[in-house]
């Protein structure tokens, strides 16, 4: 995983807590829970598949699975190669013609960053709930 390396925008953080929020705070893959009633459980984290180092899927809600600590920190998160269990398992949930479109996406040259534009998409994103 390479989260660390990539400073956290307020987009970031946004759409970070965006999608926990949307996914109910629980592990998509083991199920646990990570808030009950706003008390903390345990540490749910938003887990980009491709990195969130391409723009092009940085706020893909396709790309980020809501993933427990432990589970985030086994399965890791695309490779090449596309037999890790992230991978497997994101081709399971998306089927293989939206999984290949997300591929398609993670790899198209990235755009330059306008923050504002961002934060305005997350906030978009927000209102549709």
């Amino acid at each position: 995983m390479t989260w660390h390396k990539i400073k956290r925008s307020p987009a970031d953080i946004l759409f970070s807590n965006y999608i926990r929020a949307k996914r109910k705070y629980t592990c998509e893959k083991c199920g646990k829970i990570g808030k009950i009633n706003g008390i903390t459980i345990c540490q749910i984290e938003a887990s980009h598949y491709i990195s969130r180092s391409k723009r092009t899927v940085r706020f893909d809600e396709q790309n980020v699975r809501v993933l427990c600590s432990a589970c985030h920190k086994r399965m890791g998160g695309y490779k090449r190669e596309e037999n890790g269990e992230y991978d497997l398992w994101i081709k399971e949930l998306l089927g293989q013609y939206d999984y290949r479109r997300l591929i398609i996406r993670g790899n198209l040259p990235g755009q330059k960053t306008d923050k504002k534009l961002e934060l305005l998409y997350v906030k978009q994103l927000i209102q549709k709930v």
